[in-house]
């Protein structure tokens, strides 16, 4: 045997356990499109991630800065507005849509009660105090996240009377 086919045969032994996927179960160290690399080099924790967008959506639906998160919105955002509109709305949809609620319902403030980064769908449950003419009215947000393409995106934007 060449000492080329031996250090050949010997790297082959080490690389291919840390590719190998079981039917159905991804390999931990590696993320779809990225052959041989480990997935740490270069994606950030998911949880982290699914935090910071989240913390955007507080920091924006209270300064009623849309554009702060919008950003995030998976191609397909589904809505259900206190004002009976809901449906599934491209991410340019979404975004007149939430602008247009917006301007009716003036956000006072923005904060989250209940959240959760680490689950498979991260998501945030908060209080939205606004301005509807003249009259002070608090609503219930629910925010959805799901991954898609290797990215938290949002999924999902739910306003509700509380």
């Amino acid at each position: 045997m060449k000492p080329l086919s031996a250090i050949l045969i010997i790297l082959t032994a080490i690389v291919s356990p840390l590719e190998a996927e079981k039917p159905g179960i991804p390999c931990p160290y590696r993320q779809a499109g990225s052959p041989g690399l480990p997935a740490f080099v270069y994606q950030e924790d998911a949880g982290e991630q699914a935090q910071s967008i989240l913390e955007e959506v507080e920091t924006g639906l209270g300064a009623n800065d849309i554009e702060r998160f919008s950003k995030h919105f998976a191609s397909k955002v589904y809505i259900s507005l206190l004002t009976g509109q809901k449906g599934y709305f491209s991410s340019e949809q979404s975004f007149f849509i939430l602008r247009n609620f917006l301007r009716n319902y003036t956000p006072a403030s923005f904060s989250y009660y209940s959240t959760n980064y680490e689950a498979n769908n991260p998501y945030g449950v908060g209080t939205l105090r606004y301005s509807n003419l003249g009259k002070r009215g608090e609503a219930q947000v629910y925010i959805a996240l799901a991954r898609i393409d290797s990215r938290w995106r949002i999924s999902q934007i739910t306003i509700t009377d509380r």
